[in-house]
């Protein structure tokens, strides 16, 4: 007999080869107060080895049954892929798709000169055939590139790992497209010796010299002299006809000169985390900026200064997240143009009075969309109401749309600021997993109930043409706390008191109807037979999501 594994030659074993002996001659033998006589051994002896031989036998069928077995199971899985929807689907689609799958903000084409190197694109490519060549047909997976590189480290092994990534980059940009647009996220970290001379590595040259296509650029120095590199000092007499969007980080400032940039027809979107000493009016075509991000990653004050700069300046946002406790002023932060703002609080040591300050300093008259948004909440910090209530006075503004995440805000306060919003369309309100301290006045249902149509809050048995809250809200979005979210039914009635589509009736009472509505609870799953009137509304048109989570 052969092994079918390897075909090796496997002695047969006969299929009885152990002598007959039945159940109750054993019992006996077992029960036998007499020793065995050596006749009685020898037969025993024999048939062990008997069993032994169909044992061996019987394991050797086994494992080859269960090797044909896994065989079969392997070929039904191919053949069953043969069928799958995604072979019948034409190259065009799955072009599309490939597509769709680089425009995830992940999906980015990674080198590091730790000698990391992940390309997404080549997943794609192992999968068979037909779709390695559809993944090098397709630009859109090799356009986006991240790079780190530790320039200022001399050593044998930096270099050979900075030799290392001209290889995988050479690959993105030839597969790119030899004239579709980049977007390029360069990381330059100072070492130990940032003042030696360096080699320009060769992948540093490849990717200034395609600057002329760079549509997205987040350039991140962490030393003090990029200018010491040729292909980046050239940059000074070039253009950049496709860039749109600049990131701008420098920890350290140097010699470098950062007016490279102000040849850029197109660039529109700016994010700052320092604003040089030098040069500040030149560095960047400051008149066409539209959308502007501060990053206050160390507290650089001066950063606010960008906003004088910005005479078309359409959305600016804030964004903190350096750890600080020292007083500090903000210049006035005033602009004819803003339409839209965000400030943002990315860590929870942050100077608890920064949104004070930077409200006392604010005026934005134009202002129609405004989000306030602490990550984490704050046990010590509180909603500045007063200070909040007086930038909107001051500027003058009507909002459209606010969003409110994270904060600790009582019932009262929140009330009064939609108060001052009436021309209020869209709102967001968002708790966070983690509710504030106990000793802090938390919202209520109250606050869901002030936002009924037609029911006086005083008298909730006198359905009334009062003055309800943000009389023109169209979307409504709630993340809240199953602690005091505790009466669906307060909420099922608001929602429904402000459904009403017929032009008449809002022309009657002033109110708009709802178009969409949003609710997540966290702390309890939502039951479906209760939230069923405003189910039975999607069906009539309303956009409703309503979700509850255990935890």
């Amino acid at each position: 007999m052969l092994c079918e594994k390897c075909n090796a030659s496997v002695p047969d074993a006969p299929s009885n080869s152990s002598p007959d002996v039945s159940s109750s001659s054993l019992q006996n033998l077992l029960r036998a107060q007499n020793s065995l006589t050596p006749s009685d051994i020898s037969e025993i002896r024999d048939i062990i080895d008997g069993l032994d031989v169909d044992t061996h036998r019987i394991s050797w069928e086994l494992i080859s049954l269960t090797n044909k077995l896994k065989r079969l199971e392997i070929q039904q899985v191919k053949y069953k892929s043969l069928l799958a929807p995604i072979r019948r689907l034409p190259s065009e689609i799955l072009h599309l798709i490939f597509t769709l799958f680089s425009c995830d903000p992940d999906m980015q084409n990674i080198m590091a000169d730790s000698n990391h190197v992940s390309l997404p694109g080549y997943t794609l490519m192992a999968v068979c055939s037909r779709w390695r060549n559809i993944a090098l047909s397709c630009p859109a997976l090799w356009q986006k590139l991240r790079l780190t590189a530790l320039l200022s480290d001399n050593t044998r092994e930096n270099q050979d790992n900075l030799a290392s990534l001209a290889a995988p980059l050479k690959w993105c940009l030839d597969h790119a497209g030899g004239t579709e647009s980049l977007e390029i996220s360069f990381r330059a970290v100072m070492g130990s010796n940032d003042d030696a001379p360096a080699p320009e590595p060769e992948f540093m040259r490849s990717l200034f010299a395609q600057s002329a296509r760079w549509r997205y650029l987040n350039l991140s120095l962490d030393f003090t002299n990029l200018e010491m590199f040729p292909s980046f000092a050239a940059l000074k007499n070039c253009a950049f006809p496709s860039l749109k969007s600049l990131q701008f980080c420098v920890k350290h400032e140097g010699l470098t000169k950062f007016d490279i940039f102000r040849a850029a027809p197109q660039l529109t979107q700016l994010t700052l985390s320092t604003l040089p000493a030098v040069e500040r009016n030149v560095m960047f075509p400051w008149g066409q900026i539209k959308t502007l991000e501060l990053s206050f990653v160390d507290p650089d004050y001066e950063l606010f200064e960008a906003l004088a700069f910005c005479p078309s300046l359409e959305t600016l946002s804030y964004v903190f997240s350096y750890y600080e406790d020292d007083s500090f002023e903000i210049p006035p932060q005033f602009s004819e143009t803003i339409c839209s703002l965000s400030v943002s609080f990315m860590e929870i040591h942050y100077i608890p009075e920064t949104l004070s300050v930077l409200m006392d300093a604010a005026c934005f008259p134009a202002l129609q969309e405004m989000s306030i948004n602490y990550e984490e909440l704050y046990s010590e910090t509180l909603w500045p109401q007063a200070k909040v209530i007086s930038f909107l006075l001051r500027s003058g503004c009507s909002l459209t749309t606010l969003e409110i995440g994270n904060v600790i805000i009582s019932n009262e306060d929140l009330a009064a600021l939609l108060g001052n919003t009436p021309e209020l369309r869209r709102f967001n309100f968002h708790e966070g997993p983690k509710g504030p301290a106990s000793h802090h006045q938390l919202i209520t249902m109250s606050f869901i109930a002030r936002l009924h149509a037609y029911r006086d809050i005083e008298d909730i048995d006198y359905h009334g043409f009062a003055n309800p809250l943000v009389p023109k809200l169209e979307h409504l979005s709630l993340r809240v706390l199953a602690d005091w979210f505790n009466v669906d039914q307060v909420f099922i009635d608001v929602i429904c008191s402000r459904w009403s589509p017929e032009l008449s009736v809002v022309a009657m009472t002033g109110i708009d109807c709802l178009k969409s509505v949003k609710l997540t609870v966290m702390g309890r799953e939502l039951n479906e037979e209760v939230y069923k009137p405003l189910i039975l509304l999607r069906k009539a048109g309303l956009q409703v999501e309503l979700e509850g989570t255990a935890h």
